[in-house]
């Protein structure tokens, strides 16, 4: 298909569909090669993925949907199968009733496009079921991307760090100094809009570090001074330096936490 929509542009004043197809590929390729990597940095390659899927299909023939609807409605009946049959996970990082929430919206997700796909093969079939089949199937996918989106709600005890901004936001004042120590989560920073303090961390923020040097302590002992000094200090940490900092007898007083990280403040 890429290779079909780099040739149709030959001889045209604008190649539309090779523009989009460099588009695309220097964004996935810069951020491929790239050290620091999160799903939301791809996200500008998908109106031009999306344009590039509607012009393919447009044009394709009836066999060649056929072909590739056949595929998706045989994956997608398999995994349904396999969602059904196989036991549902355990999983340190996911409680047991979220994980069962995330499995029923999976079995929707793949059920939903099963039945859209398995329909558009069959109005596949008449004369001018073609936009037919396209709408199903399309409609079929929203679906299917919807459930799981739904479904990913489950990683949110691992994943977000609403939980522990929630936990935090009433024990926060003026003064209040807060210090991520050794990680960084982006949605802490996202919930509570504060800045923070990074405790033996830099990675991608190096450069900002650089310029407020004031918003970076290099390790625990700088923190555990600043720690007795500060009139309201919050710390947000993962479990295991929680842990340790307890058993050396910093004294903590935990406010709220998830599945990976916990909130504590001076008692």
């Amino acid at each position: 298909a890429l290779t079909r929509a780099w040739g149709a542009d030959s001889g045209q004043a604008f190649a539309s569909r090779r523009f989009l197809l460099v588009w695309v590929l220097a964004v996935i390729g810069f951020f491929s090669l790239s050290s620091s990597k999160l799903a939301p940095y791809i996200l500008p390659a998908f109106p031009a993925m999306a344009l590039l899927t509607g012009d393919f299909i447009s044009r394709a023939s009836v066999p060649v949907l056929r072909r590739h609807l056949a595929v998706v409605a045989a994956l997608a009946s398999i995994g349904l199968l396999a969602a059904f049959i196989a036991p549902i996970p355990a999983s340190p990082r996911i409680p047991a009733n979220l994980m069962g929430d995330l499995v029923l919206d999976v079995r929707i997700a793949l059920f939903a496009l099963s039945l859209a796909t398995g329909l558009a093969l069959v109005l596949l079939r008449s004369d001018h079921g073609g936009k037919k089949a396209i709408i199903v199937s399309g409609v079929g996918a929203l679906v299917f991307m919807s459930m799981l989106l739904q479904g990913s709600d489950a990683l949110r005890e691992s994943r977000s760090g609403r939980s522990i901004a929630d936990s935090i936001r009433p024990q926060l004042t003026e003064e209040s100094r807060i210090f991520i120590i050794e990680e960084y989560d982006q949605t802490v920073s996202f919930y509570l809009g504060r800045t923070h303090t990074m405790v033996g961390y830099r990675g991608e923020l190096d450069f900002g570090l650089q310029l407020q040097p004031e918003l970076a302590l290099p390790d625990r002992e700088a923190f555990l001074r600043a720690w007795y000094t500060e009139p309201n200090p919050i710390a947000i940490m993962k479990l295991g330096v929680y842990e340790e900092l307890q058993r050396a007898g910093v004294p903590l007083e935990r406010l709220g936490g998830n599945l990976k990280m916990v909130a504590v403040a001076k008692p």
